[in-house]
């Protein structure tokens, strides 16, 4: 479950205050997939973000399951990312010097990859990147590598799963996999906050937002 109560977050820029989130309340129950839209600028980003404990809001509350992220502190924040919640960005964020396995397990590379090496060549295959197991990032296409990132998301099962334009630089063939694979974790009983300007037409979301200006409208 996510859940935001009268959420602000406001910035200094010079004398101005910036309004990026302005009394937002949503609720997304577990299991259930909410597809949040809204043009550039509108804080899309920065409720993500919120949502992740990366971020904390300036009013209000942010839930992820029982827990209130903002009431955490920053080594239990990162603890509920490593274990509950994947964050799946636009842009890829993979190490340039580790292969693409490598790049899968490393949320684990503190416990036991050997554990994980299974499930991680499961997700591979479901997204068609087994043949790219021994490749580094620069010798993958972007959409393997928003897949490969996907994969390392999604390694640990998560309760949650964010994802921020997952398919904003991808070829039609790419985000059809990323989707589907995402559309597959909701099945299984993960609770998602989709952002996407793109169309999801091969999926459906249960719920719908659209932010303005820092406005759930």
């Amino acid at each position: 479950m996510i859940r935001l109560e009268q959420v602000e977050k406001h910035y200094r820029r010079g004398r101005e205050i910036v309004r990026a989130l302005d009394g937002v309340s949503l609720e997304v129950p577990r299991g259930k997939l909410a597809l949040l839209r809204g043009p550039s600028g509108s804080g899309k980003t920065t409720l993500i973000n919120l949502c992740a404990g990366l971020t904390l809001p300036t009013r209000g509350n942010v839930f992820a399951g029982q827990e209130c992220v903002n009431g955490l502190d920053g080594r239990r924040r990162t603890a509920l990312r490593a274990q509950r919640i994947a964050v799946v960005f636009q842009m890829f964020h993979l190490i340039p010097y580790l292969t693409a396995i490598e790049n899968v397990l490393l949320p684990m590379l503190a416990r036991r990859p050997d554990d994980c090496r299974a499930r991680a060549l499961e997700l591979m295959d479901a997204l068609q990147l087994r043949h790219r197991t021994s490749h580094r990032p620069h010798e993958m296409s972007a959409g393997e590598r928003q897949r490969c990132a996907l994969a390392r998301a999604l390694l640990h099962r998560p309760e949650i799963i964010l994802a921020d334009e997952p398919t904003g630089n991808l070829d039609e063939e790419s985000a059809r996999l990323v989707l589907d694979m995402i559309d597959a974790s909701r099945a299984e009983g993960a609770t998602v906050l989709l952002v996407s300007h793109h169309p999801v037409n091969h999926i459906c979301p249960d719920l719908e937002f659209t932010l303005r200006d820092g406005h759930l409208q």
